[in-house]
């Protein structure tokens, strides 16, 4: 994968995803990520920490 890449990631909020979405967001990829309405939360979480 090469910086500036898009890389989906379907459910997101889950134990493979939580820790895939931040790794991909460090290797400068852009990142788009699904997940439930259940995990809106976790989701606004993970935005927050890729906007720092």
């Amino acid at each position: 994968m090469q910086p500036g890449e898009t890389v989906l990631v379907i459910g997101a909020t889950g134990g493979v995803g939580g820790v895939t979405v931040p790794l991909l967001a460090a290797a400068k990829a852009h990142v788009i990520a699904t997940a439930g309405a259940a995990d809106e939360e976790g989701v606004e979480e993970h935005r927050n920490e890729n906007r720092r």
